[in-house]
């Protein structure tokens, strides 16, 4: 499929009786860990949106709020959903047009088939996702590292590898 015309072979071959079998496969990044790239127009305060890159395992991020430095810690109610935009070109960004100032924490769902869980930075450094002077067009470590691996979901090739696999 990765060659120019192949898929429009292969979705000429699904009328005909051509069955597809496919199987996602765990992206891992050593020592990297999440990071968050700042896009082009983003202003601070105000408006931001954010690309992620490095997201390890078979896992798609579902969610993504944002919330000023500790101030989360001591007041749940502070964090502020991203929306999620698809850009035709490059893909998913998440937008907020109401990020507040100073130091920006982030915390995400992660799914990775059935159910999700909250990621977000621990410890001293909660703080640091964003720094108090982010920019844009810079890409910030967020302290996060994601390997989960998906379950597997399968008619056929699943009986041959005896049965679903559980979430690792």
């Amino acid at each position: 499929m990765a060659r120019r015309g192949m898929a429009d072979q292969l979705i000429a071959g699904l009328g005909s009786g051509v069955h597809v079998n496919f199987r996602r496969i765990p992206c891992e990044y050593k020592k990297k860990n999440l990071t968050v790239r700042v896009e082009e127009g983003s202003r601070n305060p105000g408006k931001l949106a954010v690309r992620f890159l490095y997201q390890g395992g078979q896992t798609d991020i579902a969610a993504v709020e944002i919330a000023r430095g500790h101030a989360a810690q001591a007041a749940p109610s502070l964090w502020r959903s991203m929306e999620q935009l698809r850009r035709r070109s490059r893909g998913f960004a998440w937008v907020s047009s109401r990020a507040p100032a100073g130091p920006l924490q982030l915390r995400l769902v992660v799914t990775a088939g059935f159910g999700g869980k909250w990621l977000r930075r621990a410890g001293e450094e909660a703080a640091a996702a964003l720094p108090a002077n982010w920019r844009p067009g810079r890409e910030y470590d967020t302290g996060i590292r994601v390997t989960d691996v998906a379950l597997r979901t399968c008619a056929t090739s699943c009986r041959a590898g005896g049965g679903d696999e559980e979430l690792r």
